[in-house]
């Protein structure tokens, strides 16, 4: 009897420690099943060539998120527009979701003078890879657009607004999870596509610069990037702004400014100030040229602020400041 007692106290322990081994065990895989913050993206992902390697764009707290996003104008150029966007698992996806061709898509950005570019009947996943890289991988409506302008623009768009996330540098196309080639309106997809020369008009130099421009739509604007290539760099603000004036008639702006309307313009510790007279115009398009001036000194100096007068009428601004806002 005294050895029995032994045993049957190590018999209840083993069988209390697998009882709650077991409960455990089961515990932790309700947790897995349950688990709705997946890794953004990863659900989608085997249908882009098997090819995630990595979580996409981290999402914040709130339910909105702020995000650049690039949209055409009747003249083809590219013009981006700060949005607010509703939080999703992937906020890659949810923001190339805003420039499907609908109406929603349509009917918000119409009052800008804008169109969104891509065809609302081409799905899209999305694969991030750790370098930087992320493929995205289009249904096979794509080859029905069938007009190398409108598919050029698509492509450029996507790319501009994928690259907009600090973790994303670089986007691969590919058509039915197979390597993107020419489009059927003679667009090349293929290669690997980086963000650069946005806008680009023909120039010669080796110096890059960005220029911004605008274009009225009634009752307001808009602003847009235009990539030039110039012999010597710009050294301070007057050259800049010179450089503004002499490519003004390059593009299609409502912007018309002469190098005498300058009558200052510096830059001293990292705050510009620029005075403009002899202006003529409304008020939408003193804040057209304010705002293009700001822009174009942001984007290739390093600023914190900038005072644009015009016609004595000072308004002083706090850089960065976003091209476009919905």
């Amino acid at each position: 009897m005294k050895r029995i007692i032994p045993l049957l106290l190590v018999a209840l322990i083993l069988y209390g420690s697998y009882a709650y081994l077991k409960d455990r065990l089961n515990k932790d895989e309700t947790n897995t099943s349950t688990n709705t913050n997946q890794p953004a993206d990863t659900a989608n992902n085997s249908n882009a060539n098997n090819d995630s390697e990595n979580s996409d764009i981290p999402a914040n707290a709130q339910n909105y998120f702020s995000q650049i996003v690039y949209y055409s104008d009747s003249n083809g150029y590219l013009v981006p527009v700060l949005r607010k966007l509703p939080k999703n698992a992937s906020l890659a996806k949810t923001t190339l979701s805003a420039m499907y061709i609908n109406k929603n898509n349509r009917d918000e950005i119409y009052h800008m003078g804008l169109v969104p570019t891509i065809p609302d009947n081409i799905s899209i996943t999305l694969a991030l890879k750790e370098d930087g890289l992320i493929k995205v991988a289009m249904s096979d409506q794509v080859m029905n657009i069938k007009d190398r302008t409108k598919e050029e623009i698509m492509l450029k768009s996507i790319v501009y607004t994928l690259t907009e996330f600090d973790n994303i540098s670089k986007v691969q196309f590919l058509v039915n999870n197979a390597q993107a080639g020419v489009l059927s309106g003679g667009a090349i997809a293929s290669g690997t596509f980086l963000r650069e020369d946005i806008n680009a008009i023909n120039s010669t130099g080796k110096n890059r610069i960005i220029l911004y421009y605008s274009n009225t739509f009634y009752p307001g604007f808009y602003v847009y990037p235009v990539t030039v290539y110039i012999d010597s760099a710009p050294v301070n603000a007057q050259e800049l702004l010179n450089a503004l004036i002499a490519n003004n008639s390059k593009v299609k702006t409502n912007l018309n400014i002469k190098s005498e309307n300058i009558a200052s313009a510096i830059i001293k510790d990292k705050k510009a100030k620029v005075e403009l007279k002899n202006i003529t115009g409304d008020s939408i398009y003193i804040e057209c040229l304010r705002k293009c001036i700001a822009l174009t000194l942001e984007e290739n100096f390093e600023l914190t602020s900038a005072e644009i007068i015009i016609n004595g009428e000072s308004k002083s601004m706090t850089l960065p400041i976003a091209p476009n806002e919905l």
